[in-house]
C-alpha cells in the first residue's frame, strides 16, 4: 500500500514539474483597479508593439529588471522552471495585466504582456469587450484570423487579440524568439 502511494506521489510531482512546459499561460489574477495605457503608436511604425502602464513603456524583448523596478510593486508573482527559453520564468500581475518574462544567461527579458480587463488598454484605445471590426480598424488587416483570434505579426514579436463571440477577451503582447 504505501509504495502504491509512493508512486501516486511521485507520478503527481513529475505531472506538476512538466506542467510548466505545457506552452500555455498561467493566469494569475488580480485587482481591476485602473493603471495608465496612453501612448504613442509610433513603435508600431519602427517595427514592434509596444504596451504602456504608468508611463512606463513595455517593449517584448527588453530586458525586465528596469520595467518591473519603475512599474512598481506587482500584486503577486508567481515562478515557473522555463521549458521554452532559458532557465526561469516569472509572471508578474499588476491591475488590469501581466508581464511574463524569461530569463537568459542570467538576464530577465519581457517575454510577454497580457492585458486582462478593460481598466488598460493598447496605446491605440483599444481594450477588452471592444469588437472585432474595432480592431481591424486600428490596426488594419492581421497577419492570422480565425473565429476565436486576430493576429498581427512583427519581427520579433506578435500582437495578439483573443476574441469570444466576436469581441476581445484578451489582448496579448508575445515575443517569437527561439531558443
Amino acid at each position: 500500500m504505501k509504495r502504491r502511494i509512493a508512486g501516486v506521489v511521485i507520478v503527481c510531482m513529475m505531472c506538476l514539474a512538466f506542467a510548466g512546459c505545457g506552452g500555455g499561460t498561467k493566469v494569475i489574477t488580480g485587482s481591476s483597479a485602473a493603471a495608465g495605457s496612453q501612448g504613442s503608436s509610433a513603435a508600431a511604425a519602427s517595427g514592434e508593439y509596444v504596451f504602456k502602464a504608468k508611463d512606463v513603456d513595455i517593449h517584448i524583448n527588453a530586458e525586465a529588471k528596469e520595467i518591473i523596478d519603475k512599474l512598481g510593486k506587482p500584486l503577486s508573482t508567481y515562478e515557473s522552471p522555463s521549458c521554452a527559453f532559458g532557465d526561469l520564468d516569472v509572471y508578474y500581475t499588476y491591475a488590469g495585466f501581466e508581464v511574463n518574462t524569461f530569463q537568459e544567461k542570467k538576464v530577465d527579458y519581457v517575454k510577454e504582456v497580457i492585458l486582462k480587463d478593460d481598466s488598460v488598454s493598447t496605446p491605440e484605445g483599444l481594450s477588452i469587450g471592444d469588437d472585432a471590426d474595432k480592431v481591424t480598424k486600428a490596426y488594419g488587416e492581421p497577419t492570422e484570423k480565425t473565429d476565436t483570434k486576430l493576429e498581427y505579426d512583427k519581427e520579433k514579436m506578435k500582437l495578439i487579440f483573443v476574441l469570444k463571440s466576436g469581441q476581445v477577451d484578451e489582448i496579448q503582447y508575445v515575443t517569437v524568439r527561439k531558443k
